[in-house]
C-alpha cells in the first residue's frame, strides 16, 4: 500500500503532466454527464471554461450531423480513473537484474582460472611475465636451438628489470645445457658445431670460463688431427702407401684418446684402397696407349675413364685423356685429308662405353662428325635424304668445336668443304628427282641441273657420272624404236627379212647406248642367215655319207667355209667320215688274212692259222678279232691240265679262301659303251700307233680352220616377241638398265673381231688301226 503522503504527491505530479487537451476531454465528459441530468434546454448552454469560438462550431457540427427529429442518445458512462503503479515495478525489477548480473559475473571471474598464455605468437605477448613463461616452456624441451633462443630473449633485459635476477638464474641453467650439447658435438667430431654452441653462452653465465677453456683445448687437438690428415694426403699424392699407413695409425690413436673424426682413420683407410685401385686402372690404360697405335689408344680411353673422380689418380687420368684424344684426332684428320675416310673413321671410332667428358670433347665431336660424313659422302649414284641429314648433323657437330681447341682450323676447313658438298648434293637430288620421271625432256633438264656444279667441287665427278648415265638413258629412249622395228622385221625368219633387220639395226651409230645390243642382234641374225645358206650343203653331205659315198660327202661338207655358223659341225662330220675311210681300208686289207687263218684252223692246222692271224698288227681294225681267234686256237693246242679235287681239312678252313679271286662275279662290271650318234656308224676309238711297215698314203691336208665370231648369240628369238633379245651377262649385252660405274661414263663398245685362225692338226695316218672290238 502506498502511504497517503506519497499518494498526494503522486497525484500532484500526475495531474501536472496531464495535457490541456486531455483535461478538456475529461471536463467535456463531466459536463455531458451533468447535462444528461439537466433538462433539454440546458444542452445549448455553453460549457464553462471553453472558448465560445471553440464551442460554437462544435455545436453546429453536431446539429448538422444529427438527423432530424432523432431522439437524443443516452450519455456514455465516464471511464473510471485508475493509476499505473506497474511502471515503477518494472524499473525496480530492471535495476535489481542489472545489479545481480554484475555480481554474478564478478563472482565467476574470481572463481575461474586465468586464460592460458599462447607462446606460438610472440607478438601477442605484452607482459614480461608472459615472455619469461614462454622462454621457460621453450627451454624445457632441451633442444639446442630452443635453449639458445630462450637465452637470447631473456639476455636482453637490463639489471634494473624486475625479473632480471630470475632471468639470469635461468640463463645459467640453460648455459650448462648448451655446454653439454657442445661436448656431445665434439665427441661426434663436429668441432664447428661446438664452437657455434659455446659462442651463445653469455659472459655472465657461471659456466662461461670453463666452456672457453674446453674450446681452446678442443681447437688444439683439432689442429693436431688436421696436421696428421694433411700428411696423409701428401703421402697419397706421392703414392707413399707406407707413409699413409703410419698416419692412419696416428689418427686411430687420436680418436681413441679424444673423439671420433669425420675424416679419421677409417676414412683414410678407405681412401687408401680407392687410390690404389685407381692408380692400377690408370697404369693399365697407360700401358695400352704406350704403343701409340690408334686401336690401343682407343681401348685405353674408356679404361682411363673408369678411374674414380674424387681421387688423385683422376687428375693424372684427365691429363692422359686429353693427350690421347688430341693424338687420335690428329691421326684421323691426316687420314681424312689424304682421302682415307674409312681409315679416319676407324681411327676415331670410340667404344660404346666412352663418355663425352671435357678431356675428350674434341675427339668425341670429330668421331661423331666423321662417322656421319663418311656415310653421307659415299659415292652412291643418287644422294638420299638420309645422306643429306647425316651431312647436316656432321656440320653441326664440327660447328661446336671451340676456338680455343687446337683442331679449330681443321674443323672449320671440314665444315666449309662439307657445306659445299651439301649444296651440291641437294642440287643432284633435285636433278635425280627430275630424271626419275623418265621422259626425254626431263632427262635433258636433269642434265642441265647437274652441269651447274663447278669443276673444282668434290661432287663434280658424281655429277659427270650421272650426266653420262642420263645421256645414255636419253639415247636408249631415242634408239629403242629403231631396234624394236628391226626385231619385228627379223621375226619373219627369211634371209631377206634378216638382212633388212640387220640394215635397220645398223642405223644405231657407234658410241650410242644401244650400239652393243644392236650389234649382238646383228651377229645373231647373220648367224641365222649363214645357217639358212649352209644347211642344205650339210644335209647333202650327210645324205651322201649314208649312201657310203664318203669322199663325195667330205667334198660337199668342205664347201662350208671357216667362220660360218655351221663350220664346226661340218668339220666334225668330215673327221668322222675320214676315220671311216681309214677303217674301211684296214678292214679291206686285213680281212683276207683273217679269212685265210680261219680256213687253216678249219682244216686242223692250228699252228699255221695262228701264224697267219699274227700278221694283223696292234692298232688295226681287225686286231681284236685276230687276237681272240689266236687265244681260242692256242687253248685247243695246249689244253689246261685237269686237277683232281681234294677234300680240305676241317681244321683252319676259311670259306673266303675257297672262292677264287679271279671269279667273274667278283670283277667290276665293264661300263657300257655310249651309243653312237644318229646318222653315223659306230666305230671304236682308234689307237694312234704308226705301223712300221707298208704305210698307206695320207689324205690331203684339210682346209685351215678358224674360230667363229667373238660374240656367238643364241640363234633363237624370244617367243614373246620382246625386244630384249639374247643376253650376254646383262639384258642387252651392256650395262643397259644399270648405271655406269663411278669412274666415269661407259667406254664405247668394241667391234666384234674374230680371233686369228689357228692352224689345224695334221691328218691322221691311214695306218692307224682301231682296237679289237
Amino acid at each position: 500500500m502506498v502511504k497517503p503522503v506519497f499518494r498526494k504527491q503522486f497525484w500532484a505530479k500526475t495531474w501536472k503532466k496531464i495535457s490541456a487537451k486531455a483535461w478538456v476531454s475529461i471536463s467535456a465528459k463531466k459536463s455531458q454527464t451533468k447535462r444528461s441530468r439537466r433538462p433539454a434546454y440546458a444542452a445549448e448552454m455553453p460549457i464553462e471554461g471553453v472558448n465560445e469560438s471553440t464551442n460554437t462550431p462544435t455545436a453546429d457540427r453536431e446539429r448538422s450531423s444529427s438527423p432530424p427529429n432523432r431522439p437524443p442518445q443516452p450519455p456514455q458512462p465516464a471511464p473510471e480513473q485508475t493509476g499505473k503503479p506497474w511502471r515503477w515495478s518494472l524499473i525496480w525489477l530492471a535495476a535489481l537484474g542489472v545489479l545481480g548480473g554484475m555480481g554474478t559475473a564478478a563472482l565467476i571471474w574470481l572463481v575461474s582460472l586465468p586464460p592460458q598464455i599462447d607462446c606460438r605468437d610472440p607478438a601477442r605477448l605484452t607482459l614480461d611475465m608472459e615472455r619469461l613463461y614462454c622462454a621457460q616452456e621453450s627451454a624445457q624441451s632441451g633442444d639446442l636451438s630452443k635453449l639458445i633462443d630462450s637465452m637470447t630473449k631473456l639476455g636482453q633485459w637490463k639489471p634494473d628489470h624486475p625479473l632480471y635476477k630470475e632471468a639470469q638464474r635461468l640463463i645459467g641453467e640453460w648455459s650448462e645445457q648448451v655446454f653439454r650439447h657442445a661436448i656431445r658435438k665434439v665427441e661426434q667430431g663436429d668441432l664447428k658445431g661446438a664452437e657455434a654452441a659455446i659462442s651463445h653462452i653469455p659472459q655472465t653465465a657461471p659456466i662461461h670460463a670453463d666452456a672457453q677453456k674446453a674450446l681452446t683445448r678442443w681447437r688444439k687437438y683439432s689442429r693436431e688431427a688436421a696436421d696428421i690428415y694433411a700428411k696423409a694426403q701428401t703421402a697419397l699424392k706421392k703414392r707413399d702407401w707406407s707413409g699413409v699407413s703410419q698416419q692412419i695409425v696416428q689418427l686411430a690413436e687420436f680418436e681413441r684418446d679424444h673423439w671420433q673424426l669425420e675424416k679419421g682413420a677409417d676414412f683414410l683407410a678407405r681412401q687408401l684402397g680407392t687410390e690404389k685401385q685407381a692408380w692400377q686402372v690408370l697404369s693399365r690404360a697407360q700401358k695400352l696407349a704406350a704403343s701409340g697405335a690408334p686401336q690401343q689408344i682407343g681401348a685405353a680411353i674408356p679404361l682411363a675413364q673408369q678411374v674414380p673422380a674424387k681421387t688423385y689418380a683422376a687428375e693424372a687420368a684427365k691429363v692422359n685423356l686429353k693427350q690421347w684424344s688430341q693424338k687420335l684426332v690428329a691421326l684421323g684428320t691426316q687420314k681424312w685429308q689424304k682421302g682415307d675416310r674409312a681409315g679416319a673413321v676407324a681411327t676415331l671410332r670410340l667404344a660404346p662405353n666412352v663418355v663425352n667428358t671435357p678431356e675428350i670433347e674434341d675427339l668425341y665431336k670429330f668421331s661423331h662428325a666423321y662417322k656421319l660424313a663418311n656415310s653421307a659422302l659415299s659415292q652412291d649414284w643418287t644422294p638420299k635424304v638420309g645422306h643429306l641429314l647425316n651431312l647436316t648433323e656432321a656440320i653441326a657437330a664440327l660447328a661446336q668445336v671451340k676456338p680455343a681447341s687446337p683442331f679449330y682450323s681443321q674443323a672449320q676447313a671440314h665444315k666449309k668443304d662439307w657445306q659445299t658438298q651439301l649444296k651440291d648434293l641437294i642440287q643432284l637430288k633435285y636433278a635425280s628427282a627430275t630424271a626419275g620421271l623418265g621422259q626425254q625432256s626431263t632427262l635433258k633438264l636433269a642434265i642441265g641441273q647437274a652441269k651447274q656444279i663447278d669443276a673444282d667441287h668434290p661432287r663434280r665427278l658424281q655429277a659427270q657420272s650421272l650426266i653420262a648415265y642420263w645421256e645414255q638413258e636419253a639415247q636408249r629412249l631415242e634408239d629403242r624404236p629403231i631396234l624394236d622395228q628391226a626385231i619385228q622385221i627379223a621375226k619373219a625368219g627369211s634371209i631377206d627379212d634378216l638382212k633388212a633387220a640387220i640394215a635397220q639395226a645398223g642405223e644405231i651409230a657407234l658410241g650410242r647406248a644401244l650400239r652393243v645390243k644392236a650389234q649382238t642382234y646383228i651377229a645373231m641374225w647373220r648367224s641365222q642367215i649363214q645357217t639358212l645358206e649352209d644347211q642344205p650343203k650339210l644335209d647333202r653331205a650327210w645324205e651322201l655319207a649314208r649312201q657310203g659315198k664318203l669322199g663325195e660327202a667330205i667334198a660337199a661338207a668342205s664347201g662350208i667355209q671357216a667362220g660360218r655358223s655351221l663350220y664346226r659341225q661340218a668339220q666334225s662330220a668330215i673327221s668322222d667320215w675320214r676315220y671311216q675311210q681309214v677303217v674301211d681300208a684296214q678292214i679291206a686289207r686285213d680281212q683276207p688274212i683273217l679269212d685265210r687263218a680261219a680256213s687253216l684252223a678249219e682244216t686242223g692246222n692250228l699252228a699255221a692259222a695262228i701264224d697267219v692271224a699274227s700278221q694283223i698288227e696292234p692298232g688295226r681294225a681287225l686286231y681284236g678279232r685276230a687276237q681272240s681267234s689266236i687265244d681260242q686256237w692256242q687253248d685247243q693246242l695246249n689244253p689246261p691240265p685237269i686237277s683232281e679235287p681234294t677234300i680240305p681239312s676241317s681244321d683252319g678252313f676259311d670259306p673266303l679262301e675257297a672262292i677264287p679271286t679271279e671269279a667273274p662275279w667278283l670283277q667290276e662290271p665293264t661300263p657300257p659303251t655310249p651309243p653312237a650318234p644318229q646318222g653315223a656308224t659306230s666305230f671304236p676309238t682308234p689307237t694312234l700307233q704308226t705301223s712300221p711297215t707298208n704305210p698307206l698314203p695320207t689324205n690331203s691336208p684339210a682346209p685351215p680352220a678358224t674360230y667363229e665370231p667373238y660374240l656367238q648369240p643364241n640363234p633363237t628369238t624370244p617367243a614373246d616377241g620382246s625386244t630384249d633379245g639374247p643376253t650376254n651377262g646383262t639384258t642387252d649385252g651392256t650395262t643397259d638398265g644399270a648405271p655406269t660405274p663411278m669412274g666415269g661414263p661407259a667406254s664405247p663398245p668394241i667391234e666384234q673381231v674374230p680371233p686369228p685362225p689357228v692352224e689345224p692338226l695334221p691328218p691322221e695316218p691311214l695306218d692307224v688301226l682301231p682296237p679289237a672290238p
